[in-house]
Protein backbone atom coordinates (compact mmCIF):
# COMPACT_ATOMS: atom_id res chain seq x y z
CA UNK A 1 0.00 0.00 0.00
CA UNK A 2 1.34 3.43 -0.96
CA UNK A 3 1.71 6.41 1.35
CA UNK A 4 -1.20 8.02 -0.46
CA UNK A 5 -3.39 4.95 0.12
CA UNK A 6 -2.38 4.89 3.78
CA UNK A 7 -3.38 8.54 4.11
CA UNK A 8 -6.76 7.91 2.46
CA UNK A 9 -7.50 5.02 4.82
CA UNK A 10 -6.44 7.09 7.84
CA UNK A 11 -8.68 10.01 6.84
CA UNK A 12 -11.68 7.73 6.29
CA UNK A 13 -11.10 6.02 9.62
CA UNK A 14 -11.03 9.37 11.42
CA UNK A 15 -14.15 10.73 9.69
CA UNK A 16 -16.37 7.67 9.22
CA UNK A 17 -14.94 4.75 11.19
CA UNK A 18 -13.57 1.26 10.51
CA UNK A 19 -14.46 -0.90 7.52
CA UNK A 20 -14.98 -4.66 7.26
CA UNK A 21 -11.97 -6.70 8.51
CA UNK A 22 -10.32 -3.59 9.95
CA UNK A 23 -8.50 -4.19 13.28
CA UNK A 24 -10.89 -1.72 14.93
CA UNK A 25 -14.05 -3.45 13.66
CA UNK A 26 -14.90 -4.36 17.27
CA UNK A 27 -13.71 -1.10 18.78
CA UNK A 28 -14.97 0.38 22.05
CA UNK A 29 -15.44 4.16 21.99
CA UNK A 30 -15.35 6.41 25.05
CA UNK A 31 -18.13 8.58 23.56
CA UNK A 32 -21.32 7.94 21.57
CA UNK A 33 -20.25 7.19 17.97
CA UNK A 34 -22.32 10.04 16.51
CA UNK A 35 -20.09 12.41 18.48
CA UNK A 36 -16.90 10.51 17.67
CA UNK A 37 -17.37 10.35 13.87
CA UNK A 38 -18.38 13.15 11.52
CA UNK A 39 -20.00 11.25 8.66
CA UNK A 40 -21.00 7.86 7.30
CA UNK A 41 -24.00 7.19 9.54
CA UNK A 42 -27.78 7.23 9.11
CA UNK A 43 -30.36 8.33 11.67
CA UNK A 44 -33.84 6.77 11.78
CA UNK A 45 -36.10 8.51 9.29
CA UNK A 46 -38.81 9.24 11.88
CA UNK A 47 -36.54 10.13 14.80
CA UNK A 48 -37.50 13.28 16.75
CA UNK A 49 -35.63 16.43 15.85
CA UNK A 50 -33.63 16.26 19.08
CA UNK A 51 -32.09 12.99 17.84
CA UNK A 52 -31.58 13.96 14.19
CA UNK A 53 -29.41 17.02 14.65
CA UNK A 54 -26.19 17.91 16.41
CA UNK A 55 -26.77 20.66 18.97
CA UNK A 56 -23.15 21.78 18.56
CA UNK A 57 -23.23 21.93 14.75
CA UNK A 58 -24.76 24.85 12.89
CA UNK A 59 -24.69 26.12 9.32
CA UNK A 60 -24.56 29.88 8.97
CA UNK A 61 -26.59 31.77 6.41
CA UNK A 62 -23.71 34.01 5.30
CA UNK A 63 -26.16 36.90 5.01
CA UNK A 64 -26.20 40.06 7.09
CA UNK A 65 -28.61 42.83 7.94
CA UNK A 66 -28.38 46.36 6.62
CA UNK A 67 -25.06 48.08 7.12
CA UNK A 68 -24.88 50.93 9.62
CA UNK A 69 -24.38 54.55 8.59
CA UNK A 70 -21.15 56.58 9.00
CA UNK A 71 -22.28 57.94 12.35
CA UNK A 72 -23.14 54.60 13.88
CA UNK A 73 -20.90 53.26 16.60
CA UNK A 74 -19.35 49.80 16.72
CA UNK A 75 -22.31 48.39 18.65
CA UNK A 76 -24.44 48.80 15.51
CA UNK A 77 -22.36 46.31 13.52
CA UNK A 78 -24.80 44.10 11.59
CA UNK A 79 -25.26 40.63 12.99
CA UNK A 80 -25.49 37.49 10.86
CA UNK A 81 -28.87 35.83 10.58
CA UNK A 82 -29.64 32.93 12.87
CA UNK A 83 -27.78 29.77 11.95
CA UNK A 84 -29.54 26.55 11.03
CA UNK A 85 -28.87 23.19 12.65
CA UNK A 86 -28.03 20.51 10.12
CA UNK A 87 -29.94 17.23 10.25
CA UNK A 88 -28.34 13.81 10.00
CA UNK A 89 -29.27 11.90 6.80
CA UNK A 90 -31.54 8.86 6.97
CA UNK A 91 -30.66 7.31 3.60
CA UNK A 92 -27.84 6.91 1.14
CA UNK A 93 -27.75 5.44 -2.34
CA UNK A 94 -26.15 4.96 -5.71
CA UNK A 95 -27.29 4.65 -9.31
CA UNK A 96 -26.22 2.14 -11.96
CA UNK A 97 -27.11 1.30 -15.55
CA UNK A 98 -28.34 -2.26 -16.12
CA UNK A 99 -29.04 -4.05 -19.42
CA UNK A 100 -32.55 -4.86 -20.56
CA UNK A 101 -32.16 -8.55 -19.74
CA UNK A 102 -31.14 -8.09 -16.10
CA UNK A 103 -33.71 -9.60 -13.74
CA UNK A 104 -32.26 -8.62 -10.38
CA UNK A 105 -29.49 -7.00 -8.36
CA UNK A 106 -27.60 -8.58 -5.49
CA UNK A 107 -27.10 -5.79 -2.95
CA UNK A 108 -24.56 -6.29 -0.17
CA UNK A 109 -25.23 -4.04 2.82
CA UNK A 110 -22.44 -3.46 5.34
CA UNK A 111 -22.67 -1.38 8.49
CA UNK A 112 -21.68 -1.14 12.13
CA UNK A 113 -24.01 -1.21 15.14
CA UNK A 114 -22.93 0.34 18.43
CA UNK A 115 -24.41 -0.53 21.81
CA UNK A 116 -23.68 0.90 25.27
CA UNK A 117 -21.26 -1.10 27.40
CA UNK A 118 -22.98 -2.17 30.63
CA UNK A 119 -21.66 -3.39 33.95
CA UNK A 120 -24.22 -4.66 36.44
CA UNK A 121 -26.87 -3.10 34.15
CA UNK A 122 -25.25 0.33 34.52
CA UNK A 123 -23.98 2.14 31.41
CA UNK A 124 -20.25 2.93 31.58
CA UNK A 125 -20.36 5.66 28.93
CA UNK A 126 -18.56 3.46 26.39
CA UNK A 127 -19.95 2.07 23.13
CA UNK A 128 -19.08 -1.34 21.62
CA UNK A 129 -19.11 -1.83 17.84
CA UNK A 130 -20.45 -4.91 16.04
CA UNK A 131 -19.74 -5.42 12.33
CA UNK A 132 -22.84 -6.32 10.27
CA UNK A 133 -23.27 -7.56 6.72
CA UNK A 134 -26.34 -8.83 4.86
CA UNK A 135 -27.27 -9.51 1.23
CA UNK A 136 -30.58 -8.50 -0.35
CA UNK A 137 -31.73 -9.60 -3.82
CA UNK A 138 -33.75 -6.87 -5.53
CA UNK A 139 -35.90 -8.03 -8.46
CA UNK A 140 -35.88 -5.77 -11.49
CA UNK A 141 -39.33 -5.91 -13.03
CA UNK A 142 -39.60 -5.55 -16.77
CA UNK A 143 -41.39 -2.33 -17.59
CA UNK A 144 -41.86 0.12 -20.42
CA UNK A 145 -42.02 3.16 -18.13
CA UNK A 146 -40.72 4.20 -14.73
CA UNK A 147 -41.49 2.63 -11.38
CA UNK A 148 -40.47 1.81 -7.85
CA UNK A 149 -39.82 -1.70 -6.60
CA UNK A 150 -41.52 -2.44 -3.24
CA UNK A 151 -39.04 -1.91 -0.35
CA UNK A 152 -36.99 -4.95 0.58
CA UNK A 153 -36.15 -5.43 4.29
CA UNK A 154 -32.53 -6.08 5.22
CA UNK A 155 -32.54 -9.39 7.19
CA UNK A 156 -31.72 -9.14 10.88
CA UNK A 157 -31.25 -5.36 10.73
CA UNK A 158 -34.23 -4.37 12.91
CA UNK A 159 -35.61 -1.92 10.39
CA UNK A 160 -33.21 -1.21 7.51
CA UNK A 161 -34.73 -1.27 4.03
CA UNK A 162 -33.56 -1.25 0.43
CA UNK A 163 -35.65 1.11 -1.71
CA UNK A 164 -35.18 0.87 -5.48
CA UNK A 165 -36.28 3.17 -8.29
CA UNK A 166 -36.11 2.13 -11.97
CA UNK A 167 -36.14 4.40 -15.00
CA UNK A 168 -35.85 3.41 -18.63
CA UNK A 169 -33.06 5.33 -20.38
CA UNK A 170 -34.57 7.17 -23.31
CA UNK A 171 -32.57 7.45 -26.51
CA UNK A 172 -30.85 10.81 -26.73
CA UNK A 173 -28.28 12.33 -29.04
CA UNK A 174 -25.77 12.72 -26.18
CA UNK A 175 -26.27 9.10 -25.04
CA UNK A 176 -25.46 7.28 -28.24
CA UNK A 177 -24.01 3.82 -27.77
CA UNK A 178 -26.27 2.81 -24.89
CA UNK A 179 -28.23 -0.31 -25.91
CA UNK A 180 -32.00 -0.09 -26.22
CA UNK A 181 -33.84 -1.11 -23.07
CA UNK A 182 -31.05 -0.06 -20.71
CA UNK A 183 -32.42 0.99 -17.33
CA UNK A 184 -31.11 3.42 -14.71
CA UNK A 185 -31.53 1.85 -11.28
CA UNK A 186 -31.17 3.89 -8.07
CA UNK A 187 -30.72 1.84 -4.91
CA UNK A 188 -31.12 3.43 -1.47
CA UNK A 189 -30.38 2.13 2.01
CA UNK A 190 -32.98 3.67 4.36
CA UNK A 191 -32.90 3.57 8.15
CA UNK A 192 -36.49 2.72 9.11
CA UNK A 193 -35.66 1.71 12.68
CA UNK A 194 -38.07 2.93 15.35
CA UNK A 195 -36.41 5.59 17.49
CA UNK A 196 -37.66 6.02 21.05
CA UNK A 197 -38.58 9.59 21.92
CA UNK A 198 -37.23 10.74 25.27
CA UNK A 199 -34.15 8.48 25.04
CA UNK A 200 -31.79 10.98 23.41
CA UNK A 201 -28.81 9.70 25.39
CA UNK A 202 -29.29 6.27 23.78
CA UNK A 203 -30.16 7.45 20.25
CA UNK A 204 -27.06 5.86 18.72
CA UNK A 205 -28.59 2.43 19.38
CA UNK A 206 -30.90 3.06 16.39
CA UNK A 207 -28.33 4.74 14.15
CA UNK A 208 -26.34 2.74 11.59
CA UNK A 209 -22.68 3.55 11.12
CA UNK A 210 -20.03 3.01 8.43
CA UNK A 211 -22.79 2.28 5.89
Amino acid sequence: MSVRDDLTVAIRLDLAGPEVDHPQATEVLPLPPSRWYLTGFLAPWNAPSSQKCDEDDTQGELEYGEAGGPGDDDEATPEPRAARRSHFPSSMGLSVLVPAGATGLRVRVEWGDYTPVLKDNVALGEWQRTQRQETVVVPLVQMSGNGTVPPRPVPGSYGLEIVTSIRVVRERVDLRGIPAGTRAVSVFLVNKREALEGHDDEKDRWFVFQT
